[in-house]
């Protein structure tokens, strides 16, 4: 599927896939209770913090499966396609600023 496809046809028969991932890991009154969130870009490194956080080094060693071909880069995209991309996005891209790849500790929250 094009991305033009994907926008006309598949963005408008799945709305519920589009809302921000981040509201995912926030609670009704807005706050952040996810304790860590790992970017994809650090996946591994966060992999490690867990496991040796949680004392289950095996977690680490994952091996990546399902993992998307790169068929389509940002040069491949219509100015038009890349603004609805950073307009829908946006909301995720400032949360990962804020929040990814940091492990909030409730101790640290209190203190």
């Amino acid at each position: 599927m094009s991305f033009e496809e994907f926008l006309a046809v598949w963005v408008p028969n799945h709305p519920d896939q589009m809302k921000p991932q981040i509201s995912r890991f926030m609670s009704a009154d807005g706050k952040m209770v996810a304790n860590f969130l790992i970017s994809y870009d650090r996946l591994q490194e966060g992999l490690e913090v867990v496991a040796e956080r949680i004392k289950v080094p095996a977690l680490a060693r994952l091996p990546r499966e399902n993992e998307s071909p790169r068929a389509v880069s940002r040069a491949d995209l219509a100015p038009g396609q890349i603004a609805w991309i950073e307009e829908h996005l946006r909301r995720d891209v400032e949360a990962m600023g804020r929040y990814c790849n940091r492990l909030r500790l409730p101790e640290a929250a209190e203190g």
